[in-house]
C-alpha cells in the first residue's frame, strides 16, 4: 500500500510526500489506519522543524525528518488480534500526519472513538492527555490552587483539564488573543502575566507550559510554601533557552519547593498492575471529556487545512502565533493506493 505523508525534508522545509506503507504482516499489537484528520502539535513540531536542541543531547537534528506528528483520528483497516478493535472502528492512535498509519498499538496507542464526537474535536485528545500525567502524579488535591503558566494548546488544554478535575485553575498567557480564546472555552480565572505578582505564594501547584527558562523563572514565586512547579512545556533551545540558575533555585530552596518535569512519559502506556494510571486511561477520560462537553475545543480551531497546504499552516505557526493556534490537517480527500 502506498501513501502520502508530511515530511520535514530540511529546516524550515515541509512537503507531502509519496511512501511505502510497511508490507509486512500484521503483530498481534499492529493496527492499520486510514487518516480522516490530525492536529499539528506547535511545541514539538516546530521545535523538529527548526532542527532545535531535541531530547537529552545538543547533537543536531538530521533530515529529512519522514515521520511528523502523532495526533491522529482515523478508520481500522486491519488489526491485530490484541489490539482490541476491528476493521471500521474509528479510533484515536499517535500516528503521524498521513493517509495512512501503522502503529504498534502497545506504544502509539489505538483508543475508540465515541461515535457522538467529531473527528475535529476528537483529535484534540493527544494534547488534553499530556497534562493529564500530572493529574496522576501530584500531590495536590482537587478544590487547590493551580496556575497554569502560557494557553497555547496544550496550556489551554491543561487548564480546563485541571478545572474539570475540580481545582480552582489561574491561567496566565502574554497573549491577549489566547486569553480571550480561553475564556471562549469555559476557563474562568485568565490573566496577563502583568498579574503573576498578585498571586504570590498562592498556589499548591504551578503547570509551566511554555517551555520557556525565563517563564518558569518567572513564576516560582506564585507557588505556596511546599507547592510544586512542573514542567510540561519542553524546554528546546539549548543555551538559546536559559537564565541564571539562581533565578530559579534561591526560591527553592528557602520555600522548600519542588521542581520537576512534568512529561506525560513518566506514566505507562498501557495499564499496569499496581501503577497508577496510564496514557492509554488518561486518552479513554479524555475523549469522554470531550464528547460530554467537559473539555471544548471549537474555540482553539483556527485553521483546517488539506495537506497541500501543510507549508503554509507551519509558516503560519512560526510566524503568526496571534492567528494560528490549532490547525487540524483533513485527510479525507487524499487516496490511498494498494
Amino acid at each position: 500500500m502506498k501513501g502520502e505523508r508530511v515530511v520535514f525534508s530540511a529546516p524550515l522545509t515541509v512537503e507531502v510526500a509519496p511512501f511505502d506503507v510497511d508490507p509486512s504482516p500484521l503483530g498481534p499489537h499492529d493496527v492499520v489506519v486510514r487518516t480522516h484528520t490530525t492536529l499539528i502539535s506547535p511545541g514539538t513540531e516546530l521545535a523538529r522543524l527548526q532542527g532545535k536542541i531535541m531530547w537529552e543531547s545538543d547533537d543536531p537534528q538530521d533530515f529529512p525528518m519522514d515521520i511528523v506528528g502523532y495526533a491522529n483520528i482515523g478508520t481500522v483497516l486491519e488489526a491485530g488480534s490484541e489490539t482490541g478493535v476491528k476493521p471500521g472502528d474509528r479510533v484515536y492512535t499517535m500516528g503521524n500526519h498521513a493517509t495512512v498509519s501503522r502503529v504498534d498499538s502497545r506504544l502509539m496507542l489505538c483508543v475508540p472513538v465515541p461515535e457522538s464526537l467529531s473527528d475535529e474535536e476528537a483529535v484534540f485528545v493527544r494534547l488534553a492527555t499530556v497534562s493529564m500525567t500530572t493529574l496522576v502524579t501530584t500531590p495536590a488535591r482537587p478544590g487547590e490552587k493551580v496556575a497554569i503558566i502560557g494557553l497555547g494548546l496544550v496550556g489551554n488544554l491543561a487548564a480546563q483539564v485541571f478545572q474539570a478535575a475540580g481545582y480552582e485553575v489561574n491561567a496566565f498567557d502574554l497573549s491577549p488573543h489566547r486569553r480571550d480564546i480561553a475564556r471562549e472555552c469555559g476557563i474562568k480565572s485568565v490573566h496577563g502575566a502583568d498579574a503573576m505578582k498578585e498571586f504570590s505564594q498562592q498556589h499548591r501547584l504551578i503547570v509551566e507550559c511554555t517551555g520557556s527558562a525565563k517563564a518558569l523563572a518567572s513564576v516560582i514565586d506564585m507557588a505556596a510554601p511546599g507547592g510544586e512547579i512542573v514542567m510540561i512545556g519542553a524546554p528546546w533551545g539549548g543555551e538559546a533557552n536559559s537564565v541564571p540558575s539562581s533565578q530559579i533555585t534561591r526560591l527553592l530552596f528557602f520555600r522548600f519547593l519542588r521542581l520537576r518535569s512534568g512529561s506525560e512519559w513518566e506514566i505507562p502506556r498501557q495499564p499496569t498492575p499496581l501503577s497508577p494510571g496510564s496514557n492509554h486511561q488518561n486518552s479513554v477520560t479524555a475523549l469522554d471529556w470531550l464528547a460530554s462537553g467537559k473539555l471544548k475545543v471549537q474555540p482553539i480551531i483556527t485553521h483546517r487545512i488539506k495537506p497541500a497546504e501543510a507549508a503554509a499552516a507551519y509558516d503560519g505557526l512560526l510566524n503568526r502565533p496571534n492567528d494560528y493556534l490549532g490547525v487540524i490537517i483533513d485527510w479525507s480527500g487524499e487516496s490511498a493506493a494498494q
